[in-house]
């Protein structure tokens, strides 16, 4: 048989190579079984094909518990004790003792890095499915895990207070925001990912909400869309351009999105326009900004995990020194809107603050009405620079934009100096309309003159403030 390795038998029957080969590597029947049974029982946050030695079936990594599902025949259960085929003995004979002593080089290889392995076997899933799932449910419980779970979360708490930058500590925002590097290695009070499958639920929130510096491996992220957001070297060619068709039209075994028009649309109008960072090699770190600017981290961006209030504030500082177009959107994964699209801002000479958390899945994760802003750290730096000198100086901004205000702007006037301010005040026997369409200006001689150049200028913006009611009370 053609492609067998030197030295090994082969089976002699082209029907039984036929049948070896069509054997799946991953997502069995027994697999399959236990997987639903362990969501059904609340055991879910597994991942699947751990990238440790021997690549157990299911693994919950946090807990560093490794699950391999042997099939009997292939793996030789114990229990079945399945005999040998008569045909060809010799080949299965060395076949069956090969799979049995890398089965056993894998355990141990595990066993020795801290891992609780656990066998089980078809025959075991099949028959007595219910006690498969409380041994495993006995051995997850019994590992504590050095992270959060997000349901444990209560994402309302308020952000750390310390070694606060100027633009933190006068934009006073609900968390912290938090700054992502990469590093050789993992920074050593950092914790694991936890084992939920989106890294927004298993390393930035526990950063934002409790504080916690999450660290993380190409093999440690349960997203295969976190090795493009984070910069972790990308995902495969063949993973990008089945992402196409999932959120477009589909293929023929799942239906699309349509998220995009086309797979054309989606790689040219989204995967191909986020280039790829990093190396499999380096070590992801998602920390709370204070710590980071405290320990000198090489920080490369920064995600606030903003309000609406929080996120009009940091673009209309972005906007401070006149820069035209002080945001960039669209489409793409929530891990993607904090790293790798800031750090393509970070490029060019004017760069842009990102708004991201668009795409729908981790909105899951996320409190509503709070999106993330983020940039690259040059541009936090710029407008660190300038917070102080801003409107964030000042609370008029915040105050603003509390409900039961009776003024939508503050005027500030010189008494007997008849400086110019905005009036809704009707003519006599007129009936006053809550949106006025004409305003009056306040002349130096004391009299209230409309000017047909004001009112032309007015009737322009006037779509624009029709939300705000202008009362004529006096400073």
């Amino acid at each position: 048989m053609s492609g067998s390795k030197p030295g090994w038998a082969v089976p002699v029957k082209e029907c039984v190579s036929r049948s070896m080969r069509s054997n799946k590597g991953k997502d069995t029947g027994p697999e399959l079984i236990l997987r639903k049974a362990l969501r059904e029982n609340g055991l879910s946050g597994y991942r699947i094909q751990w990238k440790v030695s021997g690549r157990p079936d299911i693994a919950y990594p946090g807990r560093r518990i490794a699950i391999f599902v042997n099939g009997c025949f292939w793996h030789r259960c114990p229990r079945c004790n399945t005999p040998i085929p008569k045909t060809n003995t010799e080949y299965w004979t060395d076949k069956f003792e090969r799979n049995v002593s890398r089965d056993r080089r894998n355990y141990k290889a595990l066993e020795d890095e801290g891992w609780t392995v656990m066998v089980i076997w078809e025959c075991e899933v099949r028959k007595n499915l219910p006690e498969v799932v409380e041994r495993i449910r006995a051995a997850h419980d019994s590992k504590a895990r050095p992270a959060v779970k997000v349901s444990d979360m209560d994402i309302s708490s308020t952000c750390h207070a310390s070694s606060m930058s100027e633009l933190v500590r006068l934009l006073k925002p609900r968390y912290m925001p938090v700054a992502i590097y990469h590093a050789k290695e993992a920074p050593p009070s950092s914790s694991s990912p936890t084992e939920e499958h989106c890294v927004v639920a298993s390393m930035l929130i526990p950063a934002w909400r409790d504080g916690k510096t999450v660290a993380a491996t190409a093999g440690e992220v349960g997203c295969k869309g976190a090795l493009n957001g984070l910069g972790l070297g990308g995902e495969r060619p063949e993973d990008r351009e089945r992402l196409a068709r999932t959120y477009s039209t589909g293929d023929g075994e799942r239906p699309g999105r349509r998220y995009f028009s086309s797979p054309g649309a989606c790689m040219d109008g989204y995967i191909r326009t986020i280039p790829v960072y990093g190396s499999p090699d380096e070590v992801v770190v998602v920390q709370p900004l204070d710590e980071a600017e405290a320990a000198g981290a090489p920080i490369e961006t920064v995600a606030f995990l903003a309000d609406a209030l929080e996120m009009s504030a940091l673009i209309t500082l972005r906007s401070y020194s006149g820069v035209p177009s002080a945001v960039r959107s669209g489409f793409f994964f929530g891990c993607e809107g904090v790293y790798s699209v800031p750090r393509q801002e970070g490029e060019r000479a004017e760069p842009k603050l990102v708004l991201g958390m668009t795409e729908f899945y981790p909105r899951r994760f996320i409190e509503d009405g709070r999106m993330t802003v983020s940039m690259p750290y040059s541009l936090f730096k710029r407008m660190d620079e300038t917070a102080g000198s801003s409107f964030l100086s000042e609370d008029l901004w915040r105050e603003s934009a509390q409900s039961g205000k009776k003024e939508c702007c503050r005027f500030h006037r010189e008494r007997g100096r008849g400086a110019g301010r905005l009036r809704s005040e009707p003519r006599e026997g007129v009936r006053a309309r809550p949106y006025p369409m004409i305003a009056v200006l306040r002349m130096k001689d004391g009299h209230a003159r409309p000017t047909a150049r004001f009112a032309s200028i007015l009737s322009k913006v006037v779509a624009c403030v029709r939300a705000c009611e202008l009362y004529n009370k006096e400073p």
